[in-house]
């Protein structure tokens, strides 16, 4: 089945942003002053969001699915929630994983403590507006913070592309493709089934403007992580939808033409 006129619009508005967060990864993967200790700090990060944006919120879910239990509905809502909060806490095992791998002698354990203090405010930033979302605009928040998940795994995409450069970057790329594979899943779950809901043009419209609000806190937030590669000008010009738009896959989300 072919996508609607009004999704195909949707992916089209998120599309220069997806591309403005791959190239972040490009600039770093081809800086001069990339090292390890560099890595180990977008790792870690990476492993804190696994963790407490991943992880905590949706053990946090289960624990209230389950007071409320009732039927079959609220069985097959906890069901989906405990499955993700198995896969992200794999994700956050797979990179506290490379994390130690990577790691000298000298470089600070990454204790569940210690990964505390890997929080960074612009991370913070997107998801103070992930709850606003969800808070104020109910099922079509949700659904715009299920879309925005993993900025089209465009981290994960690229880190596999480096693969062939070096030890540590097969060990970088093996690991982000296991990840990848579940957020694309996750992204699907945000788009699937869209156009059999009855989705009136305005919630189309702002769907659209959740989904691209989010994305534009994406973008600092990445640079931010990994070291700030971009200048803020070009963050900036991204934000306006400077980029060229990344192509959606229709086919391998299940599309036909």
């Amino acid at each position: 089945m072919a996508p609607s006129s009004e999704l195909r619009a949707l992916i089209e508005a998120n599309a220069p942003l997806w591309s403005g967060e791959a190239e972040i990864f490009g600039v770093y993967w081809a800086s001069a002053s990339r090292s390890r200790r560099t890595d180990l700090a977008w790792i870690a990060r990476q492993a804190y969001k696994e963790m407490f944006d991943g992880v905590v919120p949706r053990l946090a879910a289960g624990e209230v699915g389950l007071a409320g239990l009732a039927n079959r509905h609220s069985r097959n809502e906890l069901l989906t929630v405990l499955r993700e909060a198995y896969e992200e806490y794999r994700h956050y095992c797979l990179f506290a994983d490379l994390y130690e791998e990577l790691a000298g002698p000298d470089d600070p354990p990454l204790t569940f403590e210690a990964l505390r203090g890997w929080s960074w405010p612009e991370n913070e930033a997107l998801a103070s507006i992930r709850v606003q979302h969800r808070s104020e605009q109910g099922p079509i928040g949700a659904r715009a913070c299920a879309i925005t998940e993993g900025g089209y795994m465009t981290l994960f995409a690229e880190a596999m592309r480096q693969r062939g450069r070096s030890a540590a970057d097969d060990r970088i790329a093996d690991a982000c493709k296991e990840v990848h594979d579940d957020e694309f899943t996750h992204m699907l779950e945000g788009i699937a089934g869209l156009d059999d809901e009855p989705l009136t043009a305005r919630e189309w419209e702002l769907l659209a403007e959740l989904t691209t609000d989010q994305l534009r806190l994406r973008i600092p937030m990445r640079n931010a992580q990994f070291g700030f590669p971009l200048p803020a000008d070009r963050v900036r010009e991204i934000q306006d939808g400077n980029c060229e738009p990344l192509a959606f896959d229709y086919a391998q989300a299940g599309f036909g033409s």
